[in-house]
């Protein structure tokens, strides 16, 4: 029972931040119709952009040193544009 009210959480809460924002949306006057669209490039982002962090090895590096925020740091200093 708890797996199907975790899994139940897990696809609910992204649902219900659109629902707030087309809320919001609505509420200011306009009338979004795109909010499964942006919802959908949003997640298409997120795997793109962790899949980009674990290919250039940043990941990898923060591990390494254990330092998570120095992750920035080593965006930083190596300069690769992810090329």
């Amino acid at each position: 029972m708890s797996f199907l009210i975790r899994q139940t959480l897990i696809y609910a809460v992204p649902l219900m931040i659109v629902a707030l924002a087309g809320i919001f949306a609505e509420r200011s006057g306009i009338i979004n119709l795109a909010l499964e669209g942006i919802m959908i490039f949003g997640a298409f982002i997120g795997v793109l952009f962790v899949r980009l962090v674990q290919q250039w090895g940043w990941f990898d590096a923060a591990m390494a040193a254990k330092d998570w925020p120095g992750m920035s740091a080593f965006t930083r200093s190596t300069g690769s544009s992810g090329a």
